[in-house]
């Protein structure tokens, strides 16, 4: 070696003894050196730090260097690294929305429904020709209930319906002359059959006070009425007006007997159903909840009936009646609170829907048909119910 390269040799070798260096390489590929002299690394320890993000892992690596005195070989000095794991924790929130209020109930009670249709005579007159009227069919109900209210504000609730005809009559009046003017035939029958209602509805509640809430909601429903008609008794005929009717003479009409007939088992089976609007308002206390709700419906209306004492109809589908139909309905109730699950439940409710003028789509034994004019169809109903209500 030269003279030259010894004195090379001597300053690099002194420089070591001055500086101390340590390059580490980052998570990312990326190098970092870190320089210290021997005084700033005295007995001491000094650390510097690196904090990486390594990629594969998702955790935080610090890296440490420090001062080890006792590792001194001669006049070198030695950084040791020590690796460090700091685990990278996020906070998880749970967002679910969980109720706040659920209610069941089941519940038991009366209810009155009244149901009337009128036809008119194909040519216009009379603009009613017939009228077929139930009224006061009194039923016991059985009813299911279910709502829920979530603590961001919507309101669920579901309610299932069912309900036996226990005591009603029907009537079936004829007329000749518009404006239920000369009536030539009425009868009479008893009724019996079942109801079913179904409905769900979702809506915004929001807090008018501590307790007290009042929202829209928005649903649809489907109601059926099912009726037979038995043990007919004819309670007026009159031949002169069924005979202006006919446009025949009176002699040429045979009197139908009144009293009592047999055979009578007709069949009339209505279903309303669409959607509705409504607002509903609740309020609770310590042992008592009170709510109410007001609805407005849009319906599509469709009955089919099986008229059997008719021979010149088919069986079992007579005739088929078609309207649009809007009406509203209302309901009331209170619960007081027995104990912390359970509460007595208490409700009362009407409802009144028309529709517009419709079809009467009738079917003939010899296989021809005719469409004449629905008037108008009407239901009425009012009831009450008393219940237990479980809240969870």
């Amino acid at each position: 070696m030269s003279r030259t390269g010894l004195m090379i040799v001597l300053l690099l070798l002194l420089l070591l003894t001055q500086a101390h260096a340590q390059q580490v390489k980052l998570a990312n590929g990326m190098n970092m050196t870190v320089f210290g002299s021997a005084e700033s690394l005295s007995a001491e320890h000094t650390r510097l730090a690196s904090t990486v993000l390594n990629a594969n892992q998702q955790a935080l690596k610090m890296v440490v260097f420090k001062h080890q005195a006792a590792t001194r070989k001669g006049s070198s000095t030695r950084l040791s690294s020590k690796e460090i794991k700091v685990s990278r924790r996020t906070a998880k929130t749970s967002h679910a929305v969980k109720p706040l209020v659920t209610n069941l109930t089941l519940s038991s009670g009366y209810r009155r429904d009244s149901l009337n249709f009128t036809i008119a005579h194909p040519s216009g007159s009379p603009n009613v020709l017939s009228e077929l009227a139930w009224r006061n069919l009194r039923s016991q109900q059985f009813a299911a209930d279910y709502s829920a209210a979530f603590s961001n504000g919507v309101y669920f609730q579901s309610s299932v319906d069912f309900a036996w005809i226990i005591d009603g009559d029907v009537s079936d009046s004829d007329w000749a002359g518009s404006n239920r003017t000369r009536e030539f035939s009425k009868s009479k029958a008893d009724t019996s059959g079942y109801f079913v209602d179904l409905s769900l509805g979702l809506g915004y509640l929001f807090e008018l006070s501590a307790g007290q809430h009042v929202g829209p909601i928005v649903g649809y429903e489907l109601n059926e009425q099912h009726l037979t008609m038995n043990n007919g008794e004819q309670v007026l005929f009159s031949r002169d007006n069924y005979a202006e009717y006919l446009g025949v003479d009176p002699s040429e009409i045979t009197d139908i007997p009144l009293g009592d007939f047999s055979g009578l088992d007709s069949q009339y089976d209505a279903r309303w159903h669409g959607p509705w609007l409504g607002l509903h308002w609740d309020k609770s206390s310590e042992k008592l909840d009170l709510f109410a709700e007001g609805q407005y419906h849009w319906l599509n209306y469709r009955a089919e009936a099986d008229w059997n004492l008719r021979s010149d109809f088919q069986h079992p589908i007579s005739f088929i009646h078609k309207a649009d139909a809007e009406g509203w309905g209302a309901k009331i109730g209170a619960r007081y609170r027995m104990t912390k699950r359970f509460t007595l439940s208490f409700d009362a409710n009407y409802r009144n829907w028309a529709t517009d003028s419709g079809t009467d789509e009738i079917f003939f034994s010899d296989d021809s048909s005719t469409t004449i004019k629905l008037n108008k169809a009407k239901w009425r109903r009012n009831g009450i119910n008393l219940g237990l209500n479980w809240r969870f």
